[in-house]
């Protein structure tokens, strides 16, 4: 019988090592060209989703997340709307300053009105010298102080490139989306909204509400801003159109297509979201709720007087006010509280496990926190306040109808004077009652 023949066990070692070390060599090159050919497709896509020059995502991103947003709006109630920016005689810039200096604007543009945004929002190039944007959660007169605000900024500023400077402004249409749309219609509605802006003598806004046209504010006419009281009056803001260039090259790779403004920052205490994922949480509280879950309630928060500050101190103003109130609603809110921007200087919180009986120790917090606003002028400080409305859940209401009745609350403590805080209740048969003071001209700034 033959012997069976074995390797040397040294040999044998060897032979297994060295294979071992070849294979995973050829793996750790297959692995890296995977990785190479991984980060070329994710660039490909990103590029083809992102306008090279403003680095904001491009109509073919837009178009589908307008889709996916729309659905989301229809399915928990948040209101969601649209709205187109159009730079004024854009074609005279580049006859007469040249098409790079035009490019120059639209990359200077698109950083402004993106540091202008809430958290969720987007902000998108629609083509030419259009942008779009899309804001969930606010309602129609939120939206448009907003974007008024966003025009008086665009006015506001001097663009400076190459040793120029320039001024330019923007056209604005507005729309919300109704129950039974399509976005291909809100986007329309809007257009006709930014054609009547345009005819009406630009630099203004005019928004489309499903039947007729609706004049936002008067205009300011670019030749006249030197002339201009309320601008004498503003501090102007200059935009270098050089650093513009940087900052949109890394919009879309630091930051992704569709990701949230600077403002509001998360700090430490409380959950910041944004409108669409605030009405989201509603409507699952209000559901845990029907089901015997923990009641919550829900505070509006708006800066007294704004339109007053904002004319007499210039739209930066309202926004150094909304920095500090978000920095001092940190401090007075707990870790379970939910807060979202759903305006100019307006802000929605969710206090989970609180009543309106049990509303008082949050209001103090929020008084002993806000107290002595002021901001900073070449004059001096200028004391400013906030006031609070309202409202606990109901039954058989959305999460819309619950927002509505704080906003009403906040309508009424405002009216009352500056500083004051108003809660809505609902009678037996869930119609709007007169409003009930929790805390009678409660001081909350």
């Amino acid at each position: 019988m033959n012997e069976l023949q074995y390797p040397a066990t040294t040999d044998t070692h060897d032979v297994l090592v060295r294979t071992i070390d070849e294979l995973k060599r050829e793996l750790s090159q297959a692995e890296s060209v995977n990785y190479e050919q991984a980060l070329q497709l994710r660039a490909r896509a990103d590029e083809s989703q992102t306008d090279a020059l403003t680095g904001l995502p491009n109509r073919r991103a837009f178009d589908r997340e307008l889709s996916a947003r729309c659905v989301t709006a229809k399915r928990t109630s948040c209101p969601l709307t649209l709205v187109f920016f159009d730079i004024d005689h854009f074609k005279s810039v580049n006859d007469t300053k040249g098409h790079h200096v035009g490019d120059a604007v639209l990359r200077g543009l698109a950083q402004l009105l993106k540091s202008e945004l809430p958290p969720g929002a987007i902000l998108s190039r629609f083509g030419g010298e259009e942008f779009v944007l899309v804001l969930s959660g606010l309602f129609i007169d939120n939206a448009i102080e907003l974007v008024e605000q966003m025009r008086r900024s665009v006015c506001d500023s001097t663009y400076c490139f190459e040793g120029q400077s320039l001024n330019i402004s923007v056209s604005c249409g507005i729309a919300q989306l109704m129950l039974q749309e399509h976005p291909e219609q809100l986007l329309q509605r809007a257009d006709i909204a930014l054609y009547a802006a345009k005819q009406g003598g630009r630099n203004r806004t005019y928004w489309q509400d499903g039947n007729d046209l609706h004049f936002a504010s008067p205009g300011i006419a670019v030749d006249k801003l030197c002339s201009n009281k309320e601008t004498l009056n503003t501090p102007r803001q200059i935009i270098d159109l050089h650093a513009s260039q940087t900052a949109a090259a890394k919009t879309s790779t630091d930051t992704g297509l569709f990701a949230a403004s600077s403002l509001p920052h998360r700090t430490t205490r409380a959950n910041w979201c944004d409108g669409g994922i605030l009405y989201w949480y509603i409507r699952q509280r209000l559901a845990e709720w029907s089901r015997g879950g923990a009641e919550f309630c829900v505070l509006a928060i708006d800066v007294d007087q704004k339109e007053e500050i904002a004319h007499e101190h210039g739209p930066n103003a309202l926004h150094f006010m909304m920095r500090a109130q978000l920095l001092h609603l940190d401090s007075a809110l707990r870790e379970s509280d939910v807060v979202a921007r759903t305006g100019q200087s307006r802000i929605i919180v969710v206090l989970p496990g609180t009543t309106l009986m049990t509303l008082a120790p949050v209001i103090h917090r929020l008084a002993k926190s806000m107290d002595r606003f002021s901001y900073p002028v070449s004059s001096g400080l200028v004391d400013y306040s906030i006031s609070v409305g309202a409202a606990d859940a109901m039954v058989t209401e959305d999460s819309h109808q619950m927002i509505v009745r704080a906003e009403a609350a906040l309508a009424t403590a405002q009216r009352q004077g500056s500083g004051q805080f108003f809660a809505h209740r609902l009678n037996g048969q869930n119609e709007l009652s007169n409003a009930e003071p929790l805390l009678q001209a409660q001081p909350v700034g």
